[in-house]
Order: C-alpha cells, then sequence, then structure tokens
C-alpha cells in the first residue's frame, strides 16, 4: 500500500487555460517528471478510456529531496496528493483513470521552487488503420494511419514483429511486408502499439529539468496469406 505524504508530493489539480509555459523558479532544484496515459481498451477514443501514472523526481546537490511539495495541476480536477514508497529516494508516484488535456506544475522545497509551469498532454490519437480486427495481407507493405489533432515532438511504433521504432508523428507509417509475416493454415494475430509524446523544459529548474508526457494506443489485428 502505499503511503501518504501530504507535505512530501501534491499533484494540484485546478483550471489551468492560456498558453504554454515553461514556468520560473530559483534554479536549484532538479525537477523530472513523467505522465504516461496507456489505453484501456482495444483502439480507445474516449477520456475515460485511458489510465494515467505519475512520476515527479526531486534532487538537490545531487541529494533526494524528500520534503517538497509539487502541484500537478490538471485542468478543470481537484487536488489529488500522491506519495509513495520511493519517497525516500525523491521520487513520488501514482495513478489514476482518464486522460487530461493541460497541466501546471509548481515546486516548492523550503526557499527552493519551480513555479508556473504549464504544459499540454499529447492529444488522443485514434487508428483508422488498421482498424479493430482487420485482415492485413502476408508479406505486402502495408500504410499504418492514425489520427490526431496536433503533432507531438516524438513518436515510437512497434508491432509483435517490429521492435521500437522512432518515427515522426506524421499520421501515417509505411511498415515492410518483411514484418507482415503470416503463418500458412490460420490467421495470424498481430498488434500496432504507438506512443506519441512531448517534452517541456522547466526555466526554473536545473538544467535537465524536464516534464514528459506520453500517450501510448493500440490495435490488434489479423494477417493473412493471400491465395
Amino acid at each position: 500500500m502505499n503511503r501518504f505524504f501530504p507535505m512530501a508530493l501534491s499533484l494540484f489539480f485546478v483550471g489551468c487555460g492560456g498558453t504554454e509555459d515553461s514556468g520560473s523558479g530559483t534554479n536549484t532544484l532538479l525537477v523530472t517528471a513523467s505522465i504516461e496515459f496507456e489505453n484501456q481498451i482495444p483502439n480507445a477514443s474516449q477520456s475515460a478510456d485511458f489510465n494515467v501514472r505519475y512520476e515527479v523526481e526531486v534532487r538537490r546537490n545531487n541529494q533526494p529531496v524528500t520534503d517538497a511539495q509539487v502541484r500537478l495541476t490538471p485542468e478543470g480536477q481537484d487536488a489529488i496528493i500522491l506519495g509513495g514508497n520511493d519517497v525516500p529516494q525523491g521520487r513520488y508516484t501514482g495513478s489514476g483513470v482518464g486522460w487530461t488535456s493541460r497541466y501546471r506544475l509548481d515546486v516548492e522545497s523550503g526557499s527552493d521552487n519551480v513555479r508556473g509551469v504549464r504544459f499540454d498532454s499529447p492529444d488522443i490519437h485514434v487508428f483508422v488503420a488498421p482498424s479493430l480486427g482487420q485482415v492485413v495481407p502476408a508479406g505486402i507493405d502495408y500504410q499504418i494511419r492514425w489520427d490526431r489533432d496536433r503533432q507531438t515532438d516524438f513518436a515510437i511504433i512497434k508491432t509483435k514483429q517490429l521492435g521500437d521504432t522512432d518515427i515522426q508523428d506524421s499520421g501515417s507509417f509505411m511498415l515492410s511486408g518483411v514484418y507482415l509475416d503470416g503463418d500458412q493454415d490460420k490467421q495470424k494475430e498481430d498488434e500496432v502499439s504507438l506512443i506519441r509524446k512531448k517534452q517541456t523544459g522547466l526555466t526554473g529548474g536545473l538544467s535537465g529539468s524536464k516534464i514528459e508526457i506520453t500517450l501510448r494506443n493500440r490495435v490488434s489485428f489479423l494477417i493473412d496469406i493471400q491465395p
């Protein structure tokens, strides 16, 4: 069971609004944060279809900070205070349900701080091709396509036969037929996973301070050897 640290980490959720802002601060804390959205159902399209995990690490003079107050503020939501077993290492973790479009981050530890960082999450992407359960011919190049409103900084695509591959978030990727190897006697199940991610630097933190936000969606399909 996670321990509860009301003074160690406060994820404080209110409406943010406005444009993205790298914030300000005392330039004395190294703050690295990650927010990870992952689909609960194939080809998820709604906010409630995603799980979310949080991790915020705070260090000072290369040592973990265990007394920080960290306010991470999703738009239109209430405060959640996170802790966890890794607080003695300066890491604060938690989880929840639901995609949120925008956050604000504030970190306080004594007289040291990083404040007013505002950033957007990657929007939800949905696969157009393949659709769930679609049959794809074996051994033939196939164009994977997805819909999203805003391009992200990075993307990673993979299937059961293609390992993690860095790509641009262009809305499409040509999967070589080499990675569509089928079975002779039956249709073969495969899955495509796409992670889109954004990074935001923290002006008020030490060099290397950043937030990384990722959104993963997946869909399964079938590979069939054509007669």
